[in-house]
């Protein structure tokens, strides 16, 4: 069938799935797309930051019991239906890779006429959040929407019957340093209060325009699978929600704006909001306000003074902020978001937030935009002297759920809290992709997500982000290598690379393996995988170790050396080797596990030349033909873990890269003593190491993220002294309220998903519990108290929960999977599915056909090559 604009384009609609009617002989498949992508009508503003207002008015005799409407867009959508809004989306994604959703709007439907609405939002240029796509005609470069939908029998397909107007009631401010999407200036006298609602007149509205692909072959296309975004895919992720977060404390004040500066349209509202607050001089200047019981301020402005509200949520959070105003039409509302309070900035402190022009009248406004902030300043500017109140502010969450009843908890407070606060550290960090932090980037750096995926696996018992992780970084460059981070700018700019991140993206896949099995994610890593391992055969030296591996070679902030032949990434990528080399031989590759094994073998033997046998340590790197002094836990760590480092000096290492009259806390970006150093990463940046240690007597300390590794490291050696005695410094970041773990050791953001390693660390090495084989089939039990006189909790497996008490000496262990039981001195038993009471230092061998203690200790890892074959 076919329709025609008022202006003559012609618009052509599949007939698969209707009858001559019009209406729909079966619902669609989820490939299938009745209707095609439709945007505004073309204008000069394509290619350029828009938002788009969509409507689709439609009546219905009765009420149905369910209405199920598949929707996406480019870049976001908010759909809402009859007034209400319902959903946000869709997922982070490549644009070649967009998912869409289905949402069920039965329960806001009525009888009679409704509608659904749309905003789309089109950020016109890359940012940390979203990927410009290569534009086919309009496709790409313009708003798009895409839906499909029967609703009680009328089909809501986007075409010809939706109506589409561009609204220029937001305009961008010019992004700088750290921000993640940029901030927006909403004059609400150009959006119609109520465009949303059914009774909203929209007939002179023009109807949406078909947005056809242009390319050759595409013969004016618009209808999926379609360049640039081709078909589809289902959503991957759980839907975004939570709470209604307001603040626990509201404090206002008027000042003088004499005394602040008159910001102009280009100030920067971030910049305006906390100057309002931060730039005066002392009290004299303030009189203060006492907020409603509510938290409403509602005062009567002088002359040329303005109202300043500062909010503090207690706690870092994420979502829509909002809030209601009474004031009049024009006054200027300036909100400063912050990630800790508006007096502690340093110089990567983000400009976050968003300017709000009042409309004078029903002035309740929602962000189109989610940040994250512990605090947020809020600077009314009114017009003119008179009543002003704003009220009912809070921030709706926009994360994904942590589902199921995980838990630990002991008779230490203080590991309990840290277990809590790793999960919320990557609560906060799962919005619609695994991000660095919520308060700045916002990005899905590759390397950063394979902390906050252990964290996922073993506290929340859906397990969607954790596999949608692996998806969404599987997106190798030309060369092999995985950009640093996806879904956004840096990935569309493809310049350079933190090699590191790809090996880090490979432990992601194979412990994605070992949980969940070989899942479709899996499988489609491995040729990933498989890319980014060869390409570091281009920097294998004769001696079978990586040399001179070129892009930006982080470790993590921690002052490591890669000069020449590096330790660390050569260590990595053996470990990585490893892990492809076992999942190829359970798929039957045996092949690529050959390739893999081979290369790690020769790495193992050339790894012997960073040994310092006086220090009992490796080095962190080999230039011009000798060792170089610096040493670091990053680099002896991931030794161990890859399994290079013989056994026998494991307990060496440990002891030395434990100790803390070895450390040494040095950053490349962090001053001495703590705080941030931007001057010395640009030094170190545009020219030679800066050393300010005793590389012969200390050792550097890994940062929180590259901290797994250590922790790993500690438990494959059943160093729980060790691991429990590191795991206690991450309490230096809970204080003042903050529940969550910051970045690095004395500077950086306050919630940074890299950091959550303690929550896995308990779980997987305190309580004990691992997959003893791939998809979980059997369950490693191997509790390490280590002095804690009571521990219990709940982990999920694919298979159902699996309870643990250890107590008095006693371990009971309900499993929904057999049970590899290790006790603390004695050799592994096998048991089955079920509840079982066993003694912690058991001896009894239940089948002695089982190979005691062959992970070499509390942690696990993969087999040697030599075990490979036989590990199953």
């Amino acid at each position: 069938m076919s329709a025609r604009h008022r202006d003559g384009t012609v618009w052509s609609i599949p007939a698969k799935g209707r009858v001559p009617d019009g209406t729909r002989a079966q619902p669609p498949e989820r490939g299938e797309w009745p209707g095609g992508w439709i945007g505004p009508a073309a204008g000069e503003a394509d290619g350029r930051f828009g938002r788009v207002l969509f409507r689709r008015t439609f009546d219905l005799t009765g009420t149905p019991p369910d209405a199920v409407v598949r929707i996406t867009g480019d870049s976001r959508y908010i759909l809402f239906v009859n007034g209400t809004e319902m959903a946000r989306g869709p997922q982070r994604s490549q644009p070649h890779r967009i998912h869409y959703d289905e949402w069920d709007v039965a329960e806001q439907l009525t009888e009679g006429r409704n509608t659904l609405a749309v905003l789309v939002t089109y950020f016109g240029e890359s940012n940390a959040i979203w990927q410009r796509p290569v534009a086919s005609g309009r496709l790409g470069a313009a708003p798009a929407l895409l839906v499909a939908g029967t609703i009680g029998g009328v089909p809501v397909d986007s075409g010809p019957a939706w109506r589409a107007v561009r609204c220029d009631a937001w305009v961008p401010f010019s992004p700088q340093g750290v921000e993640g999407v940029p901030a927006t200036c909403c004059d609400a006298r150009r959006l119609p209060a109520d465009w949303t609602r059914t009774d909203f007149p929209d007939a002179e509205w023009p109807p949406a325009a078909p947005l056809a692909a242009a390319h050759r072959g595409a013969a004016g296309r618009w209808v999926p699978p379609v360049a640039p975004y081709f078909r589809p895919l289902p959503r991957s992720i759980p839907p975004l929600g939570g709470e209604t977060v307001r603040p626990v404390t509201v404090s206002a004040f008027t000042v003088p704006r004499a005394v602040t500066g008159e910001p102009d349209d280009t100030t920067h509202p971030a910049v305006s909001a906390a100057s309002a607050q931060t730039a005066t001089d002392g009290e004299r200047w303030r009189k203060s306000v006492s907020p409603d019981a509510d938290g409403t301020v509602a005062i009567h402005v002088d002359a040329g003074e303005d109202l300043v509200v500062a909010v503090d949520f207690g706690r870092v959070v994420v979502g829509a902020f909002a809030y209601t105003l009474d004031v009049p039409e024009g006054t200027v509302v300036d909100v400063a978001f912050h990630e800790r309070f508006a007096h502690t900035t340093d110089a990567l402190t983000p400009r976050s937030g968003f300017r709000y022009i009042a409309r004078g009248s029903a002035d309740t406004y929602r962000s189109p935009d989610t940040g994250g902030m512990r605090s947020a300043t809020i600077r009314v500017r009114p017009v003119r002297p008179g009543p002003v109140s704003i009220a009912g502010t809070h921030l709706a969450e926009r994360l994904q759920p942590i589902a199921g009843d995980a838990s630990f908890s002991s008779d230490d407070p203080e590991l309990d809290a840290l277990w809590q606060a790793g999960v919320r550290t990557v609560h906060a960090n799962s919005s619609d992709a695994f991000t660095d932090c919520p308060s700045r980037e916002q990005r899905a750096w590759v390397g950063d997500g394979v902390v906050h995926q252990a964290v996922h696996l073993v506290a929340n018992h859906d397990w969607r982000a954790a596999r949608a992780y692996v998806d969404l970084a599987r997106s190798p460059r030309p060369d092999g290598l995985l950009p640093m981070s996806v879904a956004g700018d840096l990935e569309q700019a493809g310049g350079s690379t933190i090699p590191s991140w790809s090996l880090h993206w490979i432990h992601g896949l194979h412990t994605l393996f070992r949980y969940a099995g070989l899942v479709p994610e899996v499988r489609r890593g491995l040729a990933t995988a498989r890319g980014v391992l060869e390409w570091f055969t281009d920097y294998v030296d004769d001696r079978g170790t990586l040399d001179d591996v070129p892009h930006w070679n982080l470790i993590d902030w921690s002052s490591v050396i890669t000069e020449g032949r590096c330790a660390a990434i050569t260590a990595l990528w053996c470990r990585a080797l490893r892990e492809y080399a076992e999942v190829c031989t359970h798929v039957g590759d045996t092949d690529s596990a050959r390739w893999a094994n081979d290369l790690y073998a020769n790495a193992a033997g050339g790894f012997a030349d960073f040994w310092d046998a006086g220090r009992g340590l490796y080095v962190d790197c080999v230039a011009d033909g000798r060792p170089l002094s610096p040493a670091s836990q990053a680099t002896n760590a991931a030794a161990i873990v890859s399994g290079i480092a013989p056994k026998a000096r494991w307990n060496g290492i440990i002891d030395r890269i434990s100790d803390p009259e070895r450390l040494v806390v040095r950053s490349w970006l962090g001053a001495v003593g703590g705080g941030l150093d931007t001057a010395k990463w640009n030094r170190v940046s545009a020219g030679p190491w800066e050393i300010d240690w005793d590389t012969h007597t200390r050792i550097v300390r890994a940062e929180p993220f590259f901290s797994y590794v250590v922790h790993d490291a500690y438990a494959l050696a059943e160093r729980t002294d060790a691991l429990l005695a590191s795991v206690r410094d991450w309490t230096v970041f809970l204080h003042d309220g903050f529940d969550t773990f910051g970045e690095a050791w004395g500077w950086g953001t306050p919630c940074h998903g890299w950091s959550a390693t303690p929550t896995k660390d308990l779980t997987r090495y305190v309580l004990g519990v691992t997959p003893d084989a791939p998809g979980f089939t059997v369950a490693r039990v191997a509790p390490r108290p280590y002095g804690l006189g009571r521990i219990t909790g709940r982990t999920p497996t694919p298979h159902g929960v699996l309870a643990l008490t250890v107590e008095d000496g006693l371990v009971e262990v309900t499993s929904p999977v057999p049970v590899a039981f290790v006790p603390l001195h004695g050799e592994r038993r096998l048991l089955p599915a079920g509840s079982h009471l066993l003694e912690l230092e058991d001896a009894a061998v239940a089948d002695p056909r089982q190979r005691p203690g062959r992970n070499g200790g509390g942690g696990w890892t993969t087999p040697t090559p030599a075990e490979s074959s036989s590990w199953e």
